[in-house]
């Protein structure tokens, strides 16, 4: 009896065609999957880095409030962030779009300590920051 091939285990060049076109499509998938899991990854890292800069510039303007009594301006924070820049390209700094929502957010987090120095019967303190935050204005210097 001669042998003869079974249908299903020749090589079929439409299966063999498909079958690469498979795996090139798996292996252009994967790839796309990398970069959109790398893009995500960036753009998760990058929040964070913001949401940090935002932190820093707020505690900077807090802090300097509870030294000095006055307001950063946003030159001053820009040079305090300077040697944070190390080799960069562009040295990291804030733009106004970032100190004026800051500003609002350092009068916010004002008004609590002042509600907290009230209640622990500090009125002189927090009559000061209370004036401080009444006198607050988005400054009309350069930026």
């Amino acid at each position: 009896m001669a042998s003869e091939s079974s249908p299903c285990l020749t090589s079929n060049p439409m299966a063999d065609a498909f079958s690469n076109y498979a795996d090139y499509l798996n292996h252009l998938n994967d790839k796309r999957e990398r970069v959109v899991k790398a893009s995500r990854d960036i753009t998760v890292n990058s929040k964070k880095v913001i949401f940090q800069v935002h932190r820093v510039s707020r505690i900077c303007r807090g802090c300097n409030f509870c030294r000095t009594g006055s307001l950063l301006k946003l030159a001053e924070i820009n040079a305090a962030l300077l040697p944070l820049s190390g080799s960069s390209v562009e040295p990291f700094q804030i733009n106004v779009l970032d100190y004026i929502p800051g500003l609002a957010d350092l009068t916010g987090e004002l008004m609590r300590l002042a509600m907290g120095r009230i209640c622990d019967r500090e009125l002189e303190y927090a009559k000061k920051i209370c004036r401080f935050v009444q006198d607050t204005r988005i400054p009309s210097y350069p930026y």
